[in-house]
């Protein structure tokens, strides 16, 4: 099997509705993934591996890793696919054409060579989020689970849980992951910005971060900044004494099914949680 687990939270064994839903984050060397039921927590995983072979191939070393589990795609009420990407845009429903995805993204200033391009859906904004990806880092999931939605990281960070939080004040989320650091940011309870860039250290976080709050204004003495992903205490003490509130951010309020759970660094899964 091409995908061995990293770490591993299981009580799927007590769900009793029929309301499972997957969520599944793309990482360099794998995925996170969680399963939640009537919202209740019961499993969250990593698994890492190196696909190898064709799509088919792969396909069926994600199904039988999740079959490993006891989670198959008929028995899920919902499977989503959450996929980082750097090349991205929000297009309003009352000027989204689907044939003009590409251009959306070229007028951008991206180069989208052989990536495909995805939208997914925000009920929140009515909007489209718009966004290239490649292709055969995603097919494997769409064969292995029929069904399954794909969105960005974005689709998840921009939710009615944190425009609410921002209150009447400003707020921006930071997702961290691998060389990146994704940026949302919330005025008064409405979407400000989003903004993906290079964060190879903790020095270039703290300067593109500061940089983006000023350039917004969004700067307050109720400013608050909140972590997830692949925060540390490093990147904590770092950004604190420049941001008037730093936090973490766990996702959504969910029940566990098993009080393993308190004991998970749940911010570094809040893209699944959310």
């Amino acid at each position: 099997m091409a995908y061995s687990t990293v770490s591993l939270i299981n009580a799927a064994g007590s769900i009793a509705a029929n309301d499972k839903r997957l969520s599944i984050c793309l990482k360099p060397n794998g995925f996170s993934f969680s399963l939640i039921a009537a919202n209740t927590l019961y499993m969250v995983g990593e698994a890492e591996g190196t696909p190898s072979g064709t799509l088919t191939d792969v396909a069926n070393d994600i199904k039988s890793y999740f079959g490993s589990l006891g989670i198959v795609s008929i028995d899920l009420k919902e499977a989503e696919l959450v996929v980082p990407v750097a090349t991205f845009t929000w297009v309003p429903d009352e000027v989204y054409t689907a044939v003009d995805d590409r251009n959306y993204l070229t007028l951008t200033g991206a180069e989208i060579g052989f990536e495909h391009v995805y939208t997914c859906h925000s009920d929140i904004l009515g909007a489209q989020l718009v966004f290239a990806s490649v292709d055969s880092l995603i097919t494997p999931f769409k064969i292995a689970l029929p069904g399954i939605k794909v969105c960005c990281q974005y689709n998840k960070t921009v939710n009615t849980q944190l425009a609410t939080q921002c209150g009447d004040g400003n707020l921006a989320l930071l997702n961290l992951r691998d060389g990146y650091a994704d940026l949302t940011a919330y005025r008064k309870g409405k979407l400000e910005l989003c903004r993906t860039f290079a964060s190879a250290n903790v020095d270039q976080l703290l300067f593109q971060t500061l940089e983006t709050v000023k350039l917004f204004t969004l700067e307050s003495d109720t400013f608050c900044l909140l972590l997830c992903g692949e925060a540390d205490r490093d990147i904590y003490a770092t950004l604190r004494p420049y941001f008037a509130s730093v936090a973490l951010y766990t996702g959504r309020k969910l029940t566990f099914a098993t009080d393993e759970f308190r004991s998970l660094h749940t911010y570094r899964h809040a893209l699944t949680l959310c």
